[in-house]
């Protein structure tokens, strides 16, 4: 029995001294408790305005199209009608974009006076992006100058106004005329718009994490109003986003590439008490030339495809 309670006496220091000696490897020294203490206080000192950052309330401010919605090449197909899908199935596929490029050719051919008086007095020419600058007669449009209807009768007065070394045939005439209608009729445009779920989803984080969102964007002001009030965008992202966050070019007579808009949209957020200074505003966007302009005005420019990891970080 004495043996037994010996042997057993044994093994208990054995572990206890084991255990010991364990905790004492795997406990800091005095040094290094000083040091982490140390690299836990310069964590602590960080940047003021880092901290600021991560603290501040969050604002996203969306483009629509090419971010919240973009459009649909075979809703576009559906609305040009059988007759365009023949004569691009004749012509070869790159066909369509050919009259596409002829169609904003004679549309540079219109002038800013035979845009309109106020246009002609007000127009300022950027581009959007990378790309070459629109025609006169759609930054009108886009900036609620001219409406869809007078637009359309412009273009097609100016299709009918060519001679035959500029269109071929009737055929590619009445297509032209079509194309035309699909860019400027908001019916039409709105009928081949389609939602971009990714960025709808975002939409809803947002709107769960209580964060304010507006809207930034080209688009005139009937097209505007289609979207408000039809499925699905008016279930979709203006069930989340009030109408009177929208700057659009359509209703400020500016486009987003210009400062005047950038103006209107920091004025907005003035009403609410928000600014980039005092806000964290993300703005998701797909053109380069808007980005960096939203950039050097404090706010946090992002690609659509970088928005969600950033903003849900």
């Amino acid at each position: 029995m004495t043996n037994k309670r010996t042997l057993f006496f044994i093994k208990v220091c054995f572990i206890v001294s084991i255990v010991g000696y364990t905790v004492h490897t795997l406990m800091p020294t005095s040094k290094t408790t000083t040091s982490r203490r140390h690299r836990n206080q310069k964590k602590s000192s960080a940047p003021d305005q880092l901290l600021k950052e991560h603290s501040r309330p969050s604002v996203v401010i969306w483009e629509l199209h090419g971010v919240l919605f973009h459009t649909s090449n075979s809703k576009a197909l559906a609305q040009l009608g059988m007759r365009f899908g023949l004569y691009v199935a004749t012509h070869g596929f790159d066909s369509a974009e050919r009259l596409k490029k002829k169609l904003f050719d004679i549309m540079h051919t219109i002038s800013p006076a035979a845009c309109s008086a106020k246009y002609a007095r007000h127009f300022l020419v950027c581009t959007v992006g990378d790309t070459d600058p629109l025609p006169h007669l759609m930054y009108a449009w886009l900036k609620g100058i001219i409406s869809s209807s007078e637009t359309l009768k412009k273009i097609n007065d100016a299709i009918d106004a060519c001679n035959n070394t500029i269109i071929n045939s009737a055929k590619e005439r009445t297509h032209l005329k079509n194309l035309a209608g699909l860019i400027f009729d908001p019916a039409r445009l709105h009928a081949i718009r389609v939602i971009d779920h990714h960025m709808s989803t975002l939409l809803k984080k947002c709107a769960q994490k209580k964060y304010k969102q507006y809207i930034y964007a080209n688009i005139d002001g009937a097209s505007f109003d289609l979207l408000c009030t039809n499925k699905p965008f008016r279930d979709d992202i203006f069930f989340y986003i009030p109408r009177d966050h929208a700057v659009i070019s359509g209703k400020e007579h500016c486009i987003i590439t210009e400062p005047a808009m950038f103006e209107k949209l920091l004025e907005r957020l003035k009403k609410d008490d928000i600014s980039p200074q005092t806000h964290t505003c993300y703005f998701i966007n797909d053109k380069d030339k808007v980005a960096t302009m939203a950039q050097q005005r404090g706010f946090i420019p992002l690609k659509p495809d970088k928005a969600t990891a950033a903003i849900l970080k």
